[in-house]
């Protein structure tokens, strides 16, 4: 047997109050006694309306996914939407500089071997 639930955003939820607010002229009282809104106090369907997150319990009833607690990041305490903490230290790169004719240029590790090679054989 498949079940399906019918599984609301929070933006479909503040849509269904702006209409019923705004289109239909409902008191918060009224909006209170929809099926939508069942169980919900007046107060935080006000609330929900204005922009405010509602909890978790407020979530379940209103047929809304709940939150999950998310680990914080050990380096520097926030919670990250990628794998990577922006603040972490960066690692280190090994340049590598040779000199010629008075001038450093950055090379890779085997050019650096490659010109060492070169002068160590002229010596």
């Amino acid at each position: 047997m498949n079940a399906t639930v019918a599984v609301q955003t929070l933006y479909n939820v503040r849509q269904s109050l702006r209409v019923m607010k705004e289109n239909y002229h409902m008191s918060w009282r009224e909006i209170a006694l929809e099926n939508i809104c069942k169980g919900v106090s007046i107060g935080s369907l006000c609330r929900i309306y204005h922009g405010f997150e509602p909890g978790n319990k407020i979530r379940k009833q209103l047929g809304i996914v709940e939150l999950l607690p998310a680990e914080a990041c050990v380096k520097c305490g926030k919670v990250h939407t990628k794998n990577t903490c922006p603040d972490a230290p960066k690692r280190a790169h090994k340049y590598h500089y040779v000199t010629i004719d008075g001038h450093d240029y950055r090379v890779t590790k085997a050019v650096k071997e490659y010109i060492d090679q070169l002068e160590g054989a002229s010596k």
